[in-house]
């Protein structure tokens, strides 16, 4: 196995053929004329007798486990499971937020690694229980950050879009939930948001470009915080989260036992 390093999406995991020549392995394709091996994107998958379909690791969550968080999820901190639920709500998963500067330092966001390089992934979200100061949506997480989602200032819950040079504010919020939508390509990352329950999304923000982040790669991720200490901090409530592939599997070891794909 090794790692290929492929810039915003972080080193990717491959497993690659290992030949025997003379006793030792030699590892990926040969190198005519060498004594190693190269890596390989695509091989054919050893004759096992049976065919196995090709599989992703989960993505999509609605949250009706109320035991505990499907396996792709990941917080950026060791988090405080007092703030927190899948049960206070069930169905739901609830975030209430912590004091924050801002996103990098805040507690409790919940990642997960991308499955592909292009795809779409949409949360609804109620933010009805937001209180002021607050901070809450769906963002890219990593060394520079960018996000779509609510903020609570006062009586107004503002649609925003914000990234490291600061937050810009898109419309004021009537409802309590709201769909929000992240689509990646090319290591970019645009937002867009439905008010009508996902019949229409209008866009939010230019295409952003996201990083290789502390040894590992940007992350999608659920958040919320509050930039006032000392006062109720809110929470939301997540609905659910659906991630849409774009673009055929193109992981190593993909191809059938015949040699298709």
């Amino acid at each position: 196995m090794h790692f290929s390093q492929r810039g915003g999406y972080g080193r990717i995991l491959y497993l690659e053929p290992v030949h025997w020549k003379d006793d030792w392995p030699l590892i990926g394709a040969p190198v005519k004329g060498g004594t190693a091996g190269e890596p390989v994107g695509l091989w054919p998958k050893p004759n096992t007798g049976r065919s196995d379909p090709a599989e992703r690791p989960q993505t999509s969550d609605d949250f009706s486990n109320t035991k505990e968080l499907g396996l792709q999820w990941e917080w950026n901190h060791n988090p405080n499971d007092s703030m927190w639920s899948l049960t206070e709500r069930p169905g739901f998963l609830k975030l209430k937020a912590s004091f924050a500067l801002d996103l990098i330092h805040a507690r409790n966001t919940l990642t997960q690694q991308m499955q592909s390089e292009s795809f779409d992934l949409t949360t609804q979200v109620d933010v009805s229980a937001m209180k002021d100061g607050q901070r809450a949506g769906l963002a890219m997480f990593g060394v520079n950050p960018s996000w779509i989602g609510v903020v609570q200032t006062g009586p107004s819950r503002l649609l925003v879009y914000g990234n490291k040079e600061g937050e810009t504010k898109t419309r004021e919020l009537v409802d309590r939930m709201i769909q929000l939508r992240m689509h990646v390509e090319d290591q970019h990352v645009t937002y867009s948001y439905s008010i009508d329950s996902g019949g229409s999304f209008l866009p939010a923000g230019p295409a952003y470009p996201f990083s290789f982040s502390w040894w590992k790669a940007s992350r999608p991720a659920l958040f919320t915080y509050n930039i006032q200490p000392n006062t109720s901090s809110g929470s939301i409530d997540v609905d659910w989260v659906h991630c849409h592939q774009l673009e055929d599997p193109k992981p190593a070891l993909m191809v059938g036992n015949n040699g298709r794909p």
